[in-house]
């Protein structure tokens, strides 16, 4: 998944109001969008694995559930896993068959060696009919290093989930070309500045950080609708139900 990773970004964002500072990070909010819809799909109290959960980012969007968190704990080494139920690695989740009513599982099989082998391991350790909320990046740097290995097509995480055991009942592509692009901009604009540059036209630089860096992102996020089939999407997200054991074998 494309981030802003750069510090200066991240500052000139700190000045910003909220649906502003939005803009700057669109695979967030796209994704974020995409998990608060798709939880009302998990009825109050049902058991659901959040399987790479990281520092549980969606964990009061699940307040309703029974929500148990899973990770390998090593992804990234400034992230805070003090709220992890389970530490394990997910293409060996040590749970019972058809123990959970739901899954999520988010922006985590690009991190897996054989992510296919994991979500068969999902599909084990949950119900038939389960929900499955799940995403994964179609466009993106590498990140949390060295654990990154892959990107999905539409096509090739359906290929996967059918093979794993699940059928899918959407998909969603999360952001365009123009929120790729205001992703892009304001880190084209910082190369192009070298630190000597900086120092001596500082008024331009300033000029172009907040153009570039603030404004044309506004912009290109907004003119994303404008991007229908979004086929250089940054994200998918799929809502997937697990078959039967009848089906599914």
């Amino acid at each position: 998944m494309i981030t802003m990773g750069d510090q200066s970004a991240r500052g000139l964002r700190r000045f910003l109001p909220a649906w502003w500072r939005e803009a700057l990070d669109p695979a967030t909010a796209d994704l974020r969008a995409f998990v608060t819809s798709a939880a009302e799909e998990v009825p109050p109290g049902a058991l659901m694995l959040d399987a790479g959960a990281g520092e549980g980012q969606y964990r009061l969007l699940f307040a309703h559930t029974r929500r148990v968190a899973a990770d390998f704990a090593k992804g990234d080494a400034t992230w805070d896993y003090s709220g992890l139920d389970v530490i394990c690695d997910l293409h060996r989740i040590p749970f019972r068959d058809a123990a959970f009513d739901a899954a999520l599982c988010t922006q985590v099989l690009e991190h897996l060696p054989e992510p296919w082998t994991a979500l068969e391991e999902l599909a084990r350790c949950m119900k038939p009919d389960a929900v499955l909320i799940l995403s994964v990046p179609l466009t993106g740097e590498e990140h949390q290093r060295p654990y990154d290995f892959y990107r999905y097509t539409s096509f090739g995480i359906r290929h996967l989930l059918e093979r794993a055991g699940f059928s899918v009942d959407r998909m969603q592509r999360l952001g365009g070309q123009f929120r790729i692009a205001a992703l892009i901009v304001p880190r084209l604009n910082e190369m192009a500045w070298s630190r000597p540059l900086r120092i001596a036209l500082f008024p331009l630089y300033a000029l172009s950080k907040l153009m570039l860096g603030a404004v044309a992102p506004l912009i290109l996020y907004h003119l994303d609708r404008r991007d229908a089939a979004k086929d250089m999407a940054l994200n998918l997200g799929v809502v997937a139900r697990r078959r039967s054991r009848q089906r599914a074998s």
